[in-house]
């Protein structure tokens, strides 16, 4: 007796195991996702492809003046300085590779980016400087835009970007204001922990 119900516990079983790999009850078995480990430090060639996309990207809608390419080299040194390309990045609510602050993130549709890979930052990427309109044409350096991504409603008007206090260590003078050399004195400062991307900063310096 014993054994005869063992042999069909055995084969309900089998028939069971059948319908959720093949049957009707495979569609209420969840996937399993098998998420790639990210690195855990990114270099240029990670990043390039992505940013050169951007440049590709603003280029088609006219709104750059330089090169896909060069306009990739420039947002290497900006991210770089910003980030260090970490998309765990974040603060004071700002993040994303060019910290996003959150009042941008909710005007222009912007979801939190902490954590984003970068290749799926690039549409964010364009329809930021998108937003920038012909603003964007008088991008010439890296240090330019830097300026237009830190405060783009100053950039094209004046040297001087923002009161001191929203970072302090930006002020070299202690005059309590950023102007536009000092961004770029900072850009010097910052690559300079990365030859890959100083090396790319110095094409560009007069």
């Amino acid at each position: 007796m014993y054994k005869i119900d063992y042999i069909i516990l055995s084969v309900m079983s089998f028939f069971f195991i059948t319908d959720i790999k093949f049957g009707g009850r495979q569609k209420d078995v969840p996937p399993i996702v098998h998420s790639a480990r990210p690195k855990a430090r990114l270099e240029v060639s990670d990043v390039m492809p992505h940013f050169l996309e951007v440049g590709r990207q603003l280029n088609a809608q006219n709104r750059i003046t330089v090169s896909p390419a060069t306009f990739a080299d420039f947002l290497v040194v900006v991210t770089y300085c910003e980030t260090s390309w970490r998309v765990s990045a974040e603060s004071h609510g700002q993040n994303g590779l060019i910290q996003f602050t959150p009042e941008t993130r909710a005007a222009l549709d912007i979801p939190n980016l902490k954590g984003v890979p970068v290749a799926d930052q690039v549409p964010y990427l364009v329809r930021y400087y998108m937003e920038l309109g012909r603003k964007l044409r008088m991008v010439k350096s890296p240090s330019d835009l830097h300026a237009f991504t830190f405060s783009p409603s100053r950039a094209a008007k004046t040297d001087t970007l923002s009161r001191a206090a929203v970072q302090p260590n930006l002020d070299t003078d202690k005059d309590g204001w950023i102007v536009k050399a000092e961004l770029a004195q900072f850009q010097n400062r910052r690559t300079s922990e990365n030859k890959a991307v100083w090396n790319i900063l110095q094409k560009y310096l007069p």
